[in-house]
């Protein structure tokens, strides 16, 4: 055995002189050579090391290491036994920061302290056979330079007994650093090419595929391999009216044009959703300037067109709601009138009294005409309506008995709703009049006998469900609402355009298209999110979503006239709006109050100084000074008089938006916005009134 490993060790060392260039074979004991060799003396083998510009140094023991040992005790015994370096040459020092000088004499423990990395080393060496190559370390210099060097040890071995070891390294810091700036870059391209939504092409002349990318799968939902094999499935998944968009790629492949084009086309993917590319196409020309091939870039732009889609829809929604806004100002101040009236009648009559019911009914039409008034100001996004926890099955459930009173026999409704639906936080009149909406264009869609179907569900949006719709709604769980129908259906070409303001498919006497603009607003009110799909001669689904809330229902209390507490205070109303002003007064006179009023702005400034009322029941617009005006004035005159605000532009929480105007903190005690109920301007004044006795 002996014979066995000093062989291997001395070829070992041998192999190793020869890789430093020093030419010959030697004996690394110095006592003897190959056959064939003459003989070389020990202070040749010196003057070799030094030569060579390979760091290497030999280690010898006082007392040998016997290789029989356990591997603990052999690693053990490296440290602790006595060794002391008998060679080296000038790069061992240099690397190591030392001169040659001082080199020598030092033990292997004061070179290669027992740290964790030179354990680990000589552990491997002890257990490779005691043969060792290329053992990597890298270390941190005091400066914080690190250095990456590769270790080789061999040992001089006699009667199983080691007397020394050669032990050389290779500093591979920059080679190592290359290597790492290497795959960093490759992983940096890999990142950038290979990544969902990009597709990279090289395309041959005949129109076959050298490269695609592998995400082309994901993206496309077909594998690489598949479009190589047969070069001509892409056409099959375009988009039919975009085919001869994307014909000017493969045109220019024949004719190996030269110039880059770009083109926006439709592909299907497997998954039967269809998603917008962008492709451009450069041709790379060889040596002698002909077209050798062509690289594409297609990428997946689908989000960004519907985000175009949206932004053109906003702009189109806010220009109709600036309109919107001001007739319903108008409408609003009308209907106050309405309803106030109506209020002032019911009180006086008895509930037995005929006339009781017809007059509940006018004001539940006038209620109603005021959500429409509301809906018009939330086509600009000016109203953000009175928000509530509902419960989805009632909701859809008022909406049904509605409906089953406006459609024929000859039309089914059906209403299928899961169970545990979840609760939603929105306006009940808005979302009610969005299905009503959405049943009535159904019935006139199936124009003689058919079947409406309104669902609900429990819904979650996530990676897989915006694929195929809701793709840009935000991850979360939603309740789904959708109404279907099997009427005529809608042409594809006009699908995208079902909810822009004044788009119809109607006959001039059929309908203004108001209504889906107003669906698509309501619901973005609510952050919910709209689907639409139909097949001609087959039917149409129009789906949404709105979140769930945690929230639970509460209960609502209707406050009857004769529980309000009236009082005898002296109260200021000012409207410009004569028939609101007589109602107004009316009412709270009923309720003990004394009124005085005022029909502009000067006039309620004037008599504010002068009467010194303990409320003012302000309107916004009125003329020669606004409600702006005549609040800057109290400020002025340091009145503190409590003021309730009364506006027809929409709720409190968007008036300073709506009429353009911003109202500062406690600059109010309340507001309430046209129209109103009296019992709720009643309530109102009580509480406010109420608040300043206290």
């Amino acid at each position: 055995m002996s014979d066995t490993a000093e062989d291997k060790s001395n070829f070992a060392v041998t192999k190793d002189l020869e890789r430093v260039n020093l030419g010959i074979n030697m004996d690394p004991n110095g006592l003897s050579l190959s056959a064939g060799h003459p003989s070389i003396h020990q202070r040749d083998i010196e003057a070799l090391i030094a030569f060579t510009n390979h760091p290497i140094a030999c280690f010898q023991f006082t007392k040998n290491i016997d290789v029989r040992l356990s591997t603990r005790k052999i690693v053990d015994a490296v440290w602790e036994r006595d060794s002391v370096c008998i060679e080296a040459n000038h790069m061992f020092a240099k690397g190591l920061n030392r001169d040659l000088s001082e080199l020598k004499g030092l033990s292997f423990g004061e070179l290669f302290p027992p740290t964790t990395e030179h354990f680990e080393m000589v552990k491997n060496w002890a257990l490779s056979n005691f043969i060792l190559e290329n053992w990597q370390i890298r270390t941190t210099s005091f400066a914080g330079k690190e250095s990456i060097r590769k270790f080789s040890i061999f040992p001089i071995i006699n009667a199983n007994m080691i007397s020394r070891v050669w032990i050389s390294y290779q500093d591979v810091t920059e080679q190592t650093r290359l290597i790492e700036m290497l795959e960093s870059a490759e992983q940096h391209y890999r990142t950038l090419v290979e990544r969902p939504g990009l597709i990279l092409v090289r395309a041959r002349i005949d129109g076959s595929y050298e490269y695609l990318t592998p995400h082309v799968y994901e993206t496309v939902g077909y594998p690489a391999e598949a479009f190589k094999k047969n070069p001509n499935l892409f056409k099959t998944v375009l988009h039919p009216d975009d085919v001869d968009k994307h014909e000017v790629i493969y045109e220019a492949r024949r004719n190996k044009s030269k110039e880059i084009i770009e083109t926006e086309y439709r592909v299907k993917h497997s998954d039967g959703t269809y998603h917008w590319f962008y492709e451009r196409q450069i041709p790379k020309l060889d040596e002698n300037g002909e077209v050798e091939f062509f690289d594409s870039i297609a990428l997946d732009i689908t989000r960004r067109k519907q985000l175009e889609t949206d932004l053109r829809h906003a702009k189109r929604m806010e220009t109709f709601g600036n309109l919107a806004s001001g007739i319903a100002h108008d409408f609003n101040n009308h209907l106050a009138v309405i309803l106030g009236q109506i209020g002032l009648c019911l009180n006086e009559l008895d509930k037995e009294n005929p006339l009781y019911d017809r007059l509940s009914a006018a004001e539940c039409a006038a209620l109603i005409s005021a959500e429409i008034a509301k809906s018009l100001l939330s086509l600009s996004r000016k109203q953000d309506g009175s928000f509530e926890v509902l419960s989805v099955r009632k909701l859809i459930e008022d909406a049904g008995l509605l409906l089953k009173h406006t459609f024929s026999p000859s039309i089914t409704l059906d209403i299928n709703l899961s169970d545990n639906l979840a609760n939603i936080k929105g306006n009940a009149v808005s979302l009610q009049q969005v299905l009503m909406n959405l049943a009535v264009n159904s019935r006139d869609a199936i124009k003689s006998e058919g079947i409406i179907e309104i669902k609900a569900r429990n819904y979650r949006v996530d990676k897989q469900t915006k694929l195929k719709k809701y793709t840009n709604a935000p991850h979360g769980k939603y309740v789904e609402f959708s109404v279907i129908d099997n009427g005529c259906g809608i042409p594809s070409e006009l699908l995208n355009q079902i909810f822009d303001p004044f788009f119809t498919t109607k006959n001039k006497d059929e309908g203004t298209g108001l209504g889906l603009s107003m669906v698509y607003s309501i619901i973005k009110s609510h952050s919910g999110w709209v689907s639409a799909s139909s097949n001609k001669n087959v039917g149409t689904e129009i789906s949404f979503i709105i979140p769930v809330t945690d929230a639970s229902l509460s209960n609502i209390k209707t406050t009857e006239w004769n529980q309000i507490k009236g009082g005898e205070e002296l109260i200021l109303v000012a409207d410009d709006d004569e028939m609101v002003l007589s109602m107004v007064t009316t009412a709270l006179e009923r309720q003990g109050y004394t009124v005085i009023t005022a029909r502009d702005g000067e006039e309620a400034v004037e008599k504010i100084k002068t009467c010194s009322p303990e409320l003012v029941l302000l309107d916004y617009t009125m003329p020669k000074m606004s409600g702006r005006e005549v609040l800057d004035s109290l400020q002025d005159l340091n009145l503190t008089t409590p003021v309730i605000l009364t506006s027809g532009y929409g709720s409190g929480s968007t008036f300073h938006e709506n009429a353009g105007v911003k109202l500062k903190p406690g600059e109010i005690a309340d507001f309430i916005s046209k129209p109103y109920q009296l019992q709720d301007l009643l309530l109102k004044v009580r509480q406010v009134l109420d608040e300043q006795h206290k």
